[in-house]
């Protein structure tokens, strides 16, 4: 997991290409032209799932998890407050979706917690569950781009 701000540089060997054009999307995008839903940026590779939503208590909310993407949580608006866990202490609550990529897991006993606030983000990659869109300390409107970003050819 890796949480700063959008025009923080020099991650070095975690970068890649794809990461980049997620990154450089973050930073050059006009969030009031975008409509909510999938924004293509690079095809399947690279794409930003937008949305608008208000935050909830955690305690309402789902760990999940993918296999072949990694998200970039950037918040355009709002505040958002993440729970993250390491997936290799989380048990599934069921079969993993490999169409969309995606399972929901039991609640972690160890987690971290991470705020990200406009102009900021959180990477959360394959290792890493992650809880999103959980309120800081009352439900609030977040606007913010899920960007997926493929990890695999």
């Amino acid at each position: 997991m890796i949480s700063a701000s959008i025009d923080a540089k020099g991650f070095g060997p975690v970068t890649s290409a794809r990461i980049e054009r997620a990154m450089d999307w973050c930073r050059t995008v006009d969030p009031e032209t975008l409509e909510l839903g999938r924004n293509d940026i690079d095809g399947d590779d690279v794409f930003a799932n937008v949305m608008r939503f208000d935050t909830a208590p955690a305690d309402t909310k789902d760990y999940e998890a993918h296999r072949d993407y990694i998200d970039i949580h950037y918040v355009f608006s709002g505040v958002e407050l993440m729970g993250i866990a390491r997936m290799k202490d989380c048990t599934p609550k069921g079969a993993f979706d490999e169409e969309n990529d995606f399972v929901l897991v039991e609640q972690p006993e160890l987690e971290s917690w991470v705020v990200t606030q406009a102009g900021e983000f959180c990477l959360t990659a394959p290792a890493d569950a992650h809880k999103p869109g959980c309120s800081l300390d009352a439900p609030a409107p977040l606007f913010k781009a899920c960007v997926k970003v493929r990890i695999a050819d």
